[in-house]
This record gives C-alpha cells, sequence and structure tokens, in this order.
C-alpha cells in the first residue's frame, strides 16, 4: 500500500467515526495546509539547507 492510500485509509477510518465539528478542524486544517503551498518552499535536489 503506497503512503498516499494508507494516509486516505486513516482519514477515511476517522470521519467515520469523528463528530461533525473534529470533521470540520481537520478539513480546515487541510484547506489551510494546501493554501500554504508547503511544495512551493521545499527544498530541491542540490539545495543548500539552512544553517
Amino acid at each position: 500500500m503506497s503512503l498516499g492510500a494508507e494516509l486516505r485509509a486513516v482519514y477515511d477510518a476517522f470521519a467515520e467515526k469523528a463528530p461533525a465539528d473534529r470533521r470540520e478542524v481537520m478539513a480546515r486544517g487541510g484547506r489551510e495546509l494546501a493554501a500554504s503551498e508547503p511544495a512551493e518552499r521545499a527544498l530541491g535536489v542540490g539545495d543548500k539547507a539552512p544553517a
């Protein structure tokens, strides 16, 4: 199972059992993370890490 599939399974299991207010907090966190575009700030191959 790929990491993406495993994470999706964990999320789906959470969503089935969690109350609606908790699901909304989780969804909002996901939207905020996606909006912050972490991949745009990630170091690439050969980049120097900050000291």
